[in-house]
Parts: structure tokens; C-alpha cells; sequence
């Protein structure tokens, strides 16, 4: 198989932004030393504000993630533990994102939807993402997306405040082909996607409502305002390659 131009990079976790690929490999690189100890200071990814590193790197692949990893797996175990105390953020994130992943991989069900469930209980934004909730769009940054789509694609296709799942999507988009929704357009940038543990939830969500079958694009309010009419362009181009 052939690579062209930089379709392939080797990036640590600082110095991953937009850089989206089909496919991402992460490697954690951790391991037990040869007297069996486990040195767990991880860097950065578990500093500060290391949980939005986690979720810009989970959500940078379109279609697959494979995760090369030597962490003890009685050390990943301990992620309840850890959220509960810290919330999610630190080790504890870290960890549960690799239990979430096992899990997936080895279809169990039940682990997985019973770590969603913990990551929600400890999330303080989690009450803006349940179904039982309506309370309108989150900006005005959103509100400009929906109308400019509304324009170009119809209000048949265009669904604001989506509700799926127990979750909300920003904008949805119904494909032209099936009429069914099938693309999640989330407008990063709104008053809840700023704190902490919205972060590291918004990436366990997003996996969650790709499972359900949507097609997630997001959209930077930053780059919006610097050039709306090519953020549009670049959106529209999008959804005519889905339909």
C-alpha cells in the first residue's frame, strides 16, 4: 500500500490539532520496568488540562483506532476509583478511555455501557445532554450554522437540537439519498463543551452516537468567525461526499 505526500505522520500528543487521518494508532509506551514497578507520570495527558489532548486525539480518526498498549491492565481497573475521586480528568480519564476501548473491541456490552454510565454521573454538564432536556440552541454561533444550512439544503434536511439516545446533536443532516439522519454536525465552541469533564464525556459521546450510525463533522467557532464563507464551503463540500 502506497502513502502520498504526509498521509502518514508519527506526532506526540502535544502536537496533534486538526490533523485528521482514516486511521490513528496510539501507542501509550508505558510499561512495567524490569523490577515489575509501574511508573505512572504520564506527562502531560495527565496535567492540567491533559483530558481535552485525550479527546483531540480519540476524534481525530474517521474511520478506525487501534491502541497499542503495555499498561498493567489491574492499573486500568482502577479507573472507577480514580473518577470518583477526581472526576474526569487525570489518570482516571486515561484509564477509563482504554477500558472503554477493550471493551468495544471484545463487545462487551455491558462494561461499556456501564463506564458511559459512571463518566456520566461524574460529568457536570451531563443534565445538557439528556433527551429529558430541551433548553434551545447552545450559541448564536450555532443558530448562524443552522440558518446558512438551511439555506443551501432545505429545513427538511436540517434538524437543530437532534435528539438521540439520550443525547442531543447540535445540527443534524438527513442523507439525501435515505432520508434519515446521518450527519452530526457539532458546533464546537458553546458555553458547555469549556469545562473539564464536558471534554473527556463529549468524547466517549461521540463514539457512543457513531455506533448509532451519524457521521460526525465539527465545526470551530474560531474558524467560523475568521472566514465563514469557507468554513461553509468546506462543510457543504462535506455533505455532497456523503449523499
Amino acid at each position: 500500500m502506497a502513502l502520498a505526500g504526509d498521509s502518514f505522520f508519527v506526532k506526540n500528543l502535544e502536537n496533534i490539532q486538526g490533523d485528521e487521518r482514516d486511521i490513528i494508532i496510539i501507542s501509550t509506551t508505558f510499561g512495567r520496568r524490569a523490577d515489575g514497578s509501574f511508573t505512572q507520570n504520564f506527562g502531560p495527558i495527565i496535567q492540567g488540562k491533559g483530558h481535552r489532548m485525550l479527546n483531540v486525539i480519540i476524534t481525530r480518526a474517521r474511520k478506525q483506532i487501534f491502541i497499542c498498549t503495555s499498561f498493567p491492565p489491574e492499573k486500568v481497573a482502577e479507573y472507577p476509583q480514580l473518577i470518583a475521586k477526581n472526576g474526569n480528568k487525570g489518570r482516571g480519564i486515561l484509564y477509563a478511555y482504554l477500558a472503554y476501548a477493550n471493551a468495544v473491541s471484545t463487545q462487551n456490552e455491558e462494561s461499556r455501557n456501564g463506564l458511559l454510565q459512571l463518566l456520566s454521573q461524574h460529568c457536570s454538564d451531563k443534565n445538557q445532554n439528556s433527551a429529558e432536556y430541551d433548553i434551545g440552541s447552545e450559541s448564536t454561533f450555532e443558530d448562524e450554522v443552522y440558518a446558512r444550512l438551511v439555506q443551501h439544503l432545505g429545513a427538511e434536511r436540517v434538524s437543530q437540537q437532534y435528539k438521540v439516545g439520550g443525547f442531543r446533536i447540535d445540527i443534524v443532516i438527513n442523507s439525501k439519498r435515505t432520508g434519515k439522519p446521518l450527519i452530526a454536525i457539532e458546533c464546537d465552541g458553546a458555553k458547555y463543551h469549556s469545562s473539564p469533564e464536558a471534554y473527556a464525556w463529549d468524547a466517549f459521546r461521540q463514539q457512543q452516537l457513531e455506533s448509532y450510525g451519524f457521521i460526525f463533522y465539527r465545526i470551530w467557532s474560531t474558524k467560523w468567525w475568521d472566514g465563514a464563507e469557507q468554513a461553509l464551503a468546506e462543510l457543504l463540500a462535506f455533505i455532497q461526499l456523503q449523499d
